[in-house]
């Protein structure tokens, strides 16, 4: 019987990106996503969605350009947003419902974050979908996700990456030698280095009883295994 009933799904923006032509979004991308939300959904799991922006603008473009990182994380920040009016719009197209809940103040197409409002969107069968980071430059995406989850009591944390399949003793891009590892604590993040998750979000998942999934999205039938209780990628717990 499936124990898990609440996740937090963080996504980059660059994994909906189409790599071929170099475009904001490829459509393959996210149908499938939206398939596997679907079956997710269907076996009552509430799901929280933290999306990224860097498939329309990367922080680090802003030095390029000449302006400081303030303004580039909050251009990022916007681009979270219009990645949560897309993901809205294809789940509703595919007859699921959703809600945009922003830490940024963009009323005219999402509502103001609060936990009331979560639980009781999710409670609804209603996909949430988290944007605007935490609302302050200097965040990322991962330390989102990870407050997210332990503020509306998650059951887990699944972290997608692109193209790696959980976490490894060095780049395995790099390293032919790197070893795989199958289970990590936040402790033990934090205090290798690893990178994988950024210390602010290792720090306060540390506190809870919340594991975290670190998975490869290149295949997103890999949310499904893991709700499902299936070894996918590194699990990362207390």
């Amino acid at each position: 019987m499936n124990k898990i009933k609440r996740i937090v799904l963080k996504i980059s923006g660059e994994a909906l990106e189409d790599k071929t032509n170099h475009e904001a979004y490829s459509e393959a991308v996210l149908n499938n996503l939206v398939k596997v939300i679907q079956k997710v959904h269907s076996q009552n799991v509430q799901v929280g969605i933290v999306v990224g922006g860097g498939n329309i603008y990367r922080g680090k473009e802003s030095s390029k350009i000449g302006l400081d990182n303030t303004s580039g994380d909050y251009m990022g920040m916007i681009a979270t947003v219009m990645n949560g009016l897309a993901l809205k719009g294809l789940f509703e197209k595919n007859g699921l419902e959703a809600e945009i809940l922003s830490s940024l103040q963009v009323s005219k197409c999402t509502k103001e974050f609060t936990v009331e409002k979560v639980n009781k969107y999710l409670n609804n069968k209603k996909i949430v979908i988290f944007t605007g980071g935490i609302g302050h430059p200097c965040f990322t995406t991962d330390t989102c996700a990870a407050l997210r989850a332990r503020e509306i009591k998650a059951d887990c944390l699944l972290m997608a990456k692109n193209g790696v399949d959980g976490v490894y003793t060095s780049d395995p891009k790099v390293d032919r030698n790197a070893k795989f590892i199958s289970k990590l604590t936040y402790s033990e993040i934090l205090n290798s280095k690893l990178g994988v998750i950024d210390s602010t979000a290792a720090s306060l998942l540390n506190e809870t009883n919340i594991a975290t999934y670190i998975f490869n999205i290149d295949d997103p039938k890999n949310i499904l295994k893991i709700i499902n209780g299936e070894k996918v990628g590194t699990v990362v717990t207390k």
